[in-house]
């Protein structure tokens, strides 16, 4: 085809084009944007959880942390979840600051677990921190750690086990058995017991 078949191809209505490569500062740009329905809203956190981007991380936390009101609870869930697609140490120090995050009964808790678990190793800073605290805090991150994969968790729950009292020694316990299942489930077979 010559350039001029292929610049009038290019022009023709039918002939469907690719769509523009998804950019942070877009859809960023959607979510200071008012969206009275909220889908724009929706569809633009999970493109920037999809996209794992760790320039995201400022508008996700943007979400997450806007006054009550701004957006509605549901979003910070998804956006809760889009950082866990970034395996990124501030997006764990966003989602390690917002564990105990809630509006009336609705809390971030069990999304931001289920993302610094995802995250992973570079989450264990942020939540080491976090088990030292006295106070719930403690007790979600400790939960937190269980769900990491990485002795690095593991190592942290076992010297805060040390000190700890009360509902953090049970969570540090209870986080310590789940890891212990986790790690039997990932370790490879020996075959000693076939």
């Amino acid at each position: 085809m010559t350039a001029l078949a292929l610049a009038l191809v290019g022009c023709r209505a039918d002939v469907p084009r690719p769509a523009p490569p998804l950019r942070v500062g877009d859809l960023a740009a959607i979510l200071g944007r008012p969206d009275p329905e909220g889908w724009r809203h929706r569809e633009a956190v999970e493109a920037l959880g999809t996209l794992g981007d760790p320039k995201a991380v400022g508008a996700l936390a943007a979400v997450i942390e806007a006054d009550p009101g701004k957006h509605e609870f549901f979003l910070r869930r998804l956006a809760a979840r889009a950082l866990g697609g970034i395996a990124d140490a501030r997006a764990a120090e966003v989602l390690a600051r917002n564990l105990l995050r809630s509006e009336g009964p609705l809390r971030l808790e069990d999304d931001c677990r289920w993302a610094l678990a995802r995250i992973g190793k570079a989450a264990v800073p942020a939540l080491s921190v976090r088990i030292r605290a006295e106070s719930e805090v403690a007790v979600s991150a400790a939960l937190a750690l269980g769900g990491i994969r990485d002795p690095a968790a593991r190592a942290v729950l076992e010297r805060a086990r040390d000190q700890a009292i009360g509902p953090l020694r049970r969570a540090i316990d209870e986080a310590l058995a789940v890891a212990a299942r986790m790690w039997e489930k990932s370790a490879p077979d020996s075959g000693v017991n076939r």
